[in-house]
């Protein structure tokens, strides 16, 4: 990885009881924060080197259950896993006019799943400098049986 995370700063989680497409109780957990993510210095940065994946795991997430721990995941028919959805956005970035070229700022290919024992966030940046990312994860959980 060509990007370093500096910092995380999330914000405190909040989880609602809702329902899924089809009816049945559910309950949806969204975490969200702000990350510092800064380039690892290297003599041969290029445009390819410079939009690569970065990516952290969510602190205070919730991990998934093992199957067969009695909370009603794991059952074999993949009904039982959690879906998950990621957003992340620019918050800033610092600029020096004096000496930066034309270039661009900003996250893209955003995705999220559950990897490593946790959840995970990655992304594509676009960054020389260091930036402050936004992120949003939102994991909908189906009801234990």
């Amino acid at each position: 990885m060509a990007y370093e995370v500096r910092e995380i700063k999330p914000k405190p989680a909040f989880t609602v009881h809702v329902a899924d497409s089809a009816g049945r109780p559910a309950r949806l957990s969204v975490y969200t924060g702000e990350a510092v993510i800064e380039q690892i210095p290297a003599e041969d940065w290029n445009d390819e080197r410079a939009h690569q994946m970065a990516g952290f795991l969510v602190p205070d997430a919730e991990p998934v259950p093992e199957p067969g721990d009695g909370a009603g995941f794991g059952d074999g028919d993949g009904a039982g896993k959690p879906t998950v959805s990621a957003e992340a956005h620019l918050c800033g970035a610092v600029i020096d006019t004096r000496t930066q070229q034309r270039v661009a700022y900003g996250v893209a290919d955003v995705s999220a799943g559950y990897e490593d024992g946790g959840l995970y966030i990655g992304f594509r940046c676009f960054a020389h400098p260091a930036i402050r990312v936004g992120y949003r994860v939102s994991v909908l959980w189906p009801a234990g049986d």
